[in-house]
């Protein structure tokens, strides 16, 4: 009863401790799932993520922007009939870097989403 009562402990605490990181949270072991806990992901952690030296690390912090670029292209903003794809995740990432100095806990995808909605406007259809 003590031995699963410790590990119990143990796992919860731990979660707790990387829950409260400076980067996207990476479980464990492989059959653990990403979950909501990365959520809302704040300018902070994600800009550390994007520049870690865990090659793991970076490559969700890129799957985030191009999730929120995928999400929000043709409702938000407009332009990869003109803009290279490289050129949007690089403005997307432009929005973050200016925004670890000045709004480091806002959530992250509303700074993209507003850079990229300002930059690249969608034209009124008529």
């Amino acid at each position: 009863m003590k031995t699963k009562f410790g590990m119990i402990f143990i796992i919860l605490t731990s979660s707790l401790v990387s829950a409260n990181s400076e980067s996207i949270h990476i479980p464990n072991n492989d059959r653990q799932p990403l979950n909501i806990a990365n959520q809302p992901l704040s300018v902070d952690k994600l800009y550390n993520s994007y520049l870690s030296k865990q090659v793991s690390e970076r490559r969700l912090a890129e799957m985030y922007f191009i999730g929120v670029i995928d999400s929000t292209e043709g409702t938000e903003w407009c332009g990869f009939q003109s803009v290279k794809a490289t050129s949007v995740q690089e403005l997307a990432f432009s929005a973050i870097e200016a925004a670890i100095h000045t709004k480091p806990s806002e959530r992250a995808s509303k700074v993209i989403i507003s850079k990229l909605h300002n930059t690249l406007p969608c034209k009124e259809q008529k």
